[in-house]
């Protein structure tokens, strides 16, 4: 897979209603270790180009994620691609949230992710992680994606939809006993940070 890197309205032709990708000179393989970052920019001029025209597109990331995705396949791209039609024309990209992910380091493999454990805890949480589609992770990081997450959320959400009783699934109670336990950890640190100065003023004294 070659990643443009100077994708942009200047060089996407359309003719005979097919997409012509032209001056590909500077495109670069998807093992380059800059390909994320061209990638990234990419989505970015696309998507910015049908705003200004008042088109409902996807967000950068997802449209990274799109891209990315290679669980996506042709039984379940018009699946896929309805639900990402259907967000795109009821909510609108956060700024915040589309800078955040413009400057996110974003691992290619396993080998270069930093804390793992730590990406697995925010997960768990309801927190987004960036490379999940790059890598093919599935949604809760434990094993290989067989399904497109942006499918997998539209299933679980029928799921609790569907959940009258009020109780917690088994993943909502891990959830739960998470936070708590990280609110504990934080709890600690600060107690102990306390204890530390209170020792400190005491010596001095």
């Amino acid at each position: 897979m070659l990643v443009h890197a100077d994708l942009s309205e200047f060089n996407i032709l359309y003719s005979d209603g097919e997409l012509k990708i032209i001056d590909v000179s500077q495109a670069v393989e998807h093992d380059h270790p800059s390909a994320l970052e061209f990638l990234r920019k990419d989505c970015q001029n696309v998507t910015d180009f049908f705003k200004k025209f008042g088109v409902p597109v996807m967000s950068m990331q997802a449209l990274f994620n799109f891209v990315t995705d290679t669980s996506i396949t042709e039984d379940n791209m018009e699946e896929y691609l309805a639900k990402a039609q259907e967000i795109a024309l009821n909510s609108s990209e956060d700024i915040v949230d589309a800078e955040v992910f413009k400057k996110s380091y974003i691992p290619r493999v396993l080998d270069e992710v930093r804390n793992f454990e730590g990406d697995l805890s925010k997960v768990r949480l309801g927190e987004d992680v960036h490379y999940r589609e790059v890598i093919g992770l599935s949604t809760d990081m434990r094993s290989a994606s067989t399904h497109p997450r942006l499918l997998e959320d539209t299933d679980h959400q029928m799921e609790v939809e569907d959940n009258t009783d009020g109780s917690l699934s088994e993943s909502e109670e891990e959830c739960v006993e998470e936070k708590k336990k990280i609110t504990s950890e934080q709890n600690h640190n600060i107690c102990h940070k306390t204890l530390s100065k209170d020792e400190n003023k005491n010596r001095k004294k």
